[in-house]
């Protein structure tokens, strides 16, 4: 039986807490020789307004620029087992659609300044709850310790 790549998906929003999450996946992407698949979702609707994605390209495209640019800022220099998605849609509904195409989620949660809000609206513990694959949450703020051992459990 031959051993397929592994691959985890790291959904972005161009935050820090995104390229905390996005420097765990790939020190344990690199350990574990997995591939990284650094995604952003934006809804149609919001196309162009929170994003200046270069002249001349389509959204989707520009946006793949624009998260290039993003690993790019956090390494210097981008790894080379990364690959760059961009999906219209709905963003948790995307992920978890996705999801069934990975081993690992990573992503970062959100800060809400608000309980009520937090509690229902909370993408991060959606995306975690309804996966396909387990979901590594960074927390806020947590400062980045490369990964030395780790056990992955998950159910199939």
């Amino acid at each position: 039986m031959i051993e397929t790549l592994k691959k985890i998906l790291v959904p972005i929003e161009f935050t820090e807490q995104s390229q905390n999450a996005l420097r765990y996946a790939v020190n344990l992407g690199k350990k574990l020789n997995w591939k990284i698949v650094v995604m952003h979702v934006f809804h149609p609707s919001e196309s162009n307004q929170f994003l200046q994605v270069p002249q001349g390209s389509s959204y989707t495209k520009g946006v793949i620029q624009l998260l290039k640019k993003f690993a790019q800022d956090t390494f210097e220099e981008i790894p080379n087992n990364i690959q760059f998605v961009a999906k219209a849609g709905s963003p948790v509904d995307k992920i978890i659609s996705t999801s069934k195409d990975f081993d690992l989620i990573i992503m970062s949660s959100r800060n809400y300044r608000n309980t009520f809000y937090r509690w229902l609206h909370n993408r991060t513990s959606n995306v975690g709850a309804n996966a396909n694959c387990p979901t590594l949450i960074v927390p806020i703020n947590a400062p980045f310790k490369p990964v030395n051992n780790v056990w992955l459990i998950g159910r199939k």
